[in-house]
């Protein structure tokens, strides 16, 4: 658990975070003051969406308390949750749960009878820090979807001209190809008679919305940009688990958010395996300038551009000069007969000699004219 000191504060949303949301899993949330309404969780055949009112917050996290009750064998029951939100952008949040998976139910959900007293850390009893891949998306209903795309990772940012889709049971496939270099922004696929239930979708158009990195692996949140949603899809992002081996991507996609055992190589029904393969010369080349991302990020890198220009410039500088002042002397030592070599025999025999103490003898005060 967190061992920061606890500093409650009054229980009240942020004013940026109210109104109405799109959550990756829970669908239409609407926030006021202090109240989150519309989380859908079936509880019983009769409650599948709770309200929420905030009872304390404390380190970021929220605790909720259900407004209603519900009835399970005859005993009134109450749902509890902790969210902890991190904002992204004025349109654009994240949060996590922060309340340990309830067996019986299998979700993040803390449930008592009503007659029970509850506390925060009762409810907040999630270990941190959180698996990297469980964040949860959520969108300002109405946003513009090109305004709430990021650049997809780079990974991904290629040409793939096979792409192949099976299902995490095992009873369907298919194959098609993905292009994220022509809008870095925006996954496009191209399906080969792909049934819905793998490709979540039926246009292919996808915006990255998010991604973080665990190790070699990433883990995308993308935003499905159909007009309508397919048959058997309830929302409209879906969480990819990917890592690069060499050539080949291997991605899990799951609708909604990543599960928390997800990895590039491990799902769940009704989650789907994909293979990405064959990269495109137009891929090779964009994998290739894939510096670019860095010289042209700040938050990746330096601009090593105008350094590599600049060094290449200095190095043919220098060899130009260089073959100037070669050229030069050549030049002038082309205008004057080597006079060593023009002395006649005779003259030598007139040069005086000195006799050396090593017994060689020498010429001394030689001048030549």
């Amino acid at each position: 658990m967190r061992d920061r000191p606890a500093e409650e504060a009054q229980c009240t949303f942020p004013s940026d975070l109210r109104g109405a949301w799109i959550s990756a899993d829970r669908g239409t949330l609407t926030l006021t003051t202090n109240t989150l309404s519309g989380y859908s969780l079936p509880l019983s055949a009769s409650y599948s969406s709770v309200d929420f009112e905030c009872k304390t917050l404390i380190n970021d996290q929220y605790y909720l308390r259900g407004t209603a009750t519900f009835s399970v064998l005859g005993i009134s029951r109450r749902a509890h949750i902790c969210l902890e939100f991190y904002n992204l952008t004025s349109e654009k949040y994240y949060y996590h749960v922060a309340t340990t998976i309830e067996a019986t139910i299998n979700d993040r959900i803390y449930v008592s009878a009503d007659a029970n007293t509850v506390t925060h850390s009762d409810v907040c009893n999630r270990q941190t820090p959180f698996e990297v891949g469980t964040f949860v998306m959520l969108i300002k209903d109405g946003a513009d979807d090109a305004s709430l795309a990021v650049k997809c990772p780079s990974d991904i940012l290629k040409k793939f001209e096979n792409v192949q889709f099976s299902s995490a049971d095992g009873t369907a496939s298919c194959s098609g190809k993905l292009d994220t270099c022509t809008d870095k922004l925006k996954m496009n696929y191209t399906y080969n008679s792909c049934d819905n239930s793998l490709t979540f979708s039926a246009d292919g158009l996808w915006r990255c919305l998010y991604y973080t990195n665990s190790g070699s692996t990433t883990y995308l949140a993308a935003l499905n940009m159909d007009a309508a949603l397919v048959s058997g899809q309830t929302y409209r992002m879906v969480c990819y688990t990917f890592q690069r081996q060499d050539d080949v991507l291997k991605a899990t996609t799951h609708h909604g958010s990543c599960l928390p055992d997800q990895t590039a190589s491990s799902v769940v029904s009704p989650g789907n395996f994909l293979t990405m393969s064959d990269i495109s010369d137009r891929g090779r080349l964009r994998e290739l300038k894939a510096v670019d991302s860095l010289q042209k990020d700040p938050e990746h890198g330096f601009d090593l551009v105008p350094f590599y220009v600049g060094a290449i410039a200095l190095a043919l500088l220098i060899i130009g000069c260089i073959g100037v002042c070669v050229n030069y002397r050549h030049y002038k030592n082309a205008d004057k007969p080597n006079r060593v070599h023009t002395i006649k025999v005779k003259e030598m025999n007139n040069i005086p000699k000195r006799e050396s103490t090593s017994g060689i003898f020498s010429y001394s005060e030689v001048y030549f004219e």
